[in-house]
């Protein structure tokens, strides 16, 4: 997911510098901060997951991205 909401409970889009917890917009648990390297030379990618085993029936975990 590439929006999650930070401590002060606004909206933060998964990038470089943004805090490496949330909170998901869909159940509200807790979500880390994870980057994907992409193949070479095409650059990396920032995204928020919940964290293993957590909130498993969450429809944000299966939402496809830019939906």
């Amino acid at each position: 997911m590439q929006i999650a909401y930070n401590l002060d409970g606004k909206p933060t889009e998964a990038a470089q510098y943004a805090p490496s917890e949330a909170h998901c917009p869909h159940c509200g648990s807790v979500v880390t901060l994870r980057r994907r390297r992409l193949m070479v030379g095409r650059g990396v990618v920032y995204y928020w997951l919940h964290r293993a085993n957590e909130n498993r029936r969450c429809l944000g975990r299966f939402r496809p991205v830019g939906r």
